[in-house]
């Protein structure tokens, strides 16, 4: 039975009766409690204005206020909830005597709240059961809907539980699920969310995923957590590994029902192909994803071993024919796979991160080559290097550059960073910020594939901007085709009018050339004149140009 505590006081509330039950629920006792007031004792400060009201009207109505569930105060501060009840007596020649019954509901809050934790939460490893978890995939579902997202649904099953259970008891095994859930929550970030569905089958959602390759990438990272020795009671040290299926928003499907069977069915995918690894849905989503994780893997390696490398091709300008700089692009040619396509991985370096420090591989590379051409008294060209969006977001791309250049000693104004339309569009303020710093230091900045993104005048104005190139798939057509010949020109008056230097790409024909004179473009580069070419191949292209020159 829970306590009931009764107190009587008068019309200002001071205390006339306190019994057992309210020194058990309020923890003061009966001498402490009579002739002070009750706003002073059970109270809360918040509550202070509208009692003294409630007492007042019932003092002199005669008539008690409704009984109701309040959060009372402790002699300690601590909060208390009560059913409370009220009676008013009035007796002849007497002053009103009001009583108070209160009954103590902090059990039964208790077992509320334990009912209500266990309709959403597993008892053992406390997370979110099948349920919660449903219901969050639900609310993921309809925010990736609306923003056009993706995400992942990852089921996770121990592929020896049942073993270890059987071997060391069931407490040995719950201690294990315990222990799991602690690495696999570890793992998990602000865009994960872990849930146990039962045994020893646990439960991924990964919201806002960039590429479905990283579904595939988280689960490796949960395998190799996994694989790490436990040791539970007694000494007990176990290994365990598991299977883990995927299916994927919007790939697979859009319901949660759907989803959450496609990975269940990937998982026993899993299992068939041997256990501890990962399967998708489909096997060719399977497949593509070991394939992007090889060669992710392969191009660390590469980058480790410094196999990647640089090649230049030549920028040319269109007045006099010469060799004013030239465009740094990275090749990658792998011992097993041969020559590597950067639009294979390139992709797989920004998915992956590594992209920051492909670039400062490039970056590193032009200072220093540059700088060794010099010293060679070899003709001064600008290097132009592509700058990612990652370089640009990360933040401190100029302080890469500063060191850099003051590291190789290359001059600030031979080098040339290209940036594409993507880039400048992803935090105006924080880019024209970033390019104004550059600018000051002395760097040229060219606006990379311009004509295929969505930049508006207004901001172009407000860039430090020297170069604007226009990209190749406008000059591609450019003698056949009368709207990309149209766009080509209205990109270089645009130029012109905002006063920067007008470069075009991809310039493979002598009629090409012809229409980009005509239209008054400034620079080219294209097959036309040069392929890319490695380090040494482009010095002899600029010694003989050199020599040609002394000829003259």
């Amino acid at each position: 039975m829970p306590n009931i505590s009764v107190q009587g006081y008068n019309e200002t509330g001071t205390t006339l009766y306190w019994n057992k039950g309210s020194e058990l629920i309020y923890g003061y006792s009966r001498q402490e409690a009579l002739g002070n007031n009750l706003l002073d004792l059970i109270i809360p400060q918040r509550m202070h204005e509208g009692v003294k009201e409630a007492i007042s009207l019932m003092a002199s109505s005669g008539q008690p206020r409704a009984a109701e569930e309040l959060t009372l105060q402790r002699k300690d501060g601590s909060p208390v909830t009560v059913y409370s009840s009220h009676a008013v007596i009035i007796l002849p020649d007497k002053k009103p005597q009001i009583y108070c019954i209160d009954i103590d509901l902090t059990e039964r809050k208790q077992q509320e709240a334990k009912l209500a934790f266990l309709a959403e939460y597993d008892p053992l490893t406390h997370l979110p059961n099948r349920h919660l978890f449903a219901t969050k995939l639900e609310q993921a579902l309809k925010v990736a809907r609306r923003e056009h997202l993706q995400l992942a649904v990852l089921i996770l099953d121990l592929d020896n539980f049942k073993t270890i259970n059987d071997s060391y008891g069931h407490n040995a095994g719950d201690l294990l699920l315990k222990r799991i859930a602690e690495k696999l929550n570890i793992c998990c970030g602000e865009n994960e969310t872990l849930a146990r569905l039962g045994g020893d089958e646990f439960a991924i959602l990964i919201e806002h995923l960039p590429h479905p390759e990283d579904a595939a990438r988280f689960a490796l990272e949960l395998l190799k957590s996994l694989q790490q020795p436990l040791v539970l009671e007694f000494d007990i040290e176990v290994s365990s590994s598991a299977s883990i299926g995927i299916s994927l928003f919007p790939q697979h499907t859009d319901k949660v029902e759907a989803l959450m069977q496609g990975a269940d069915a990937a998982l026993y995918k899993a299992k068939a192909d041997g256990r501890n690894t990962y399967s998708y849905y489909t096997d060719q989503l399977t497949a593509l994803a070991r394939a992007r994780l090889v060669v992710e893997a392969r191009l660390r390696q590469a980058l480790k071993l410094e196999q990647l490398e640089c090649y230049y091709q030549a920028q040319i300008d269109l007045s006099n024919n010469q060799i004013v700089g030239a465009e740094l692009l990275i090749r990658w040619f792998d011992a097993e796979q041969g020559y590597i396509a950067p639009d294979q991985f390139i992709p797989v370096a920004e998915s992956c991160g590594l992209i920051h420090e492909i670039g400062q591989f490039v970056l590193k590379q032009a200072c220093t080559q540059g700088q060794t051409w010099l010293k060679q008294g070899l003709p001064a060209v600008r290097l132009a290097v592509n700058v990612s969006t990652h370089q640009f977001s990360k933040g401190d791309l100029e302080q890469d550059v500063s060191r850099i250049l003051q590291q190789t000693g290359f001059p600030a104004h031979l080098l040339e960073l290209e940036v594409t339309e993507s880039a400048l569009m992803q935090d105006k303020d924080k880019v024209i910020h970033i390019m104004q710093q550059l600018r000051a230091a002395g760097i040229r900045l060219a606006i990379d594939d311009f004509g295929t993104g969505y930049s508006s005048l207004a901001y172009l104005q407000q860039l430090p901007l020297d170069v604007l190139k226009v990209d190749r798939r406008f000059i591609d057509r450019i003698t056949d085709n009368e709207d990309d010949r149209q766009i080509s020109r209205a990109i270089i008056e645009l130029g012109h009018t905002l006063r920067f230097e007008v470069l075009a790409e991809g310039v493979e024909t002598a009629e090409q050339l012809a229409l980009l004179k005509d239209m008054a473009c400034d620079y080219y580069q294209g097959y036309y004149y040069s392929k890319p070419l490695p380090a040494e191949a482009f010095r002899q292209l600029l010694l003989a140009q050199s020599a040609m020159q002394q000829q003259q």
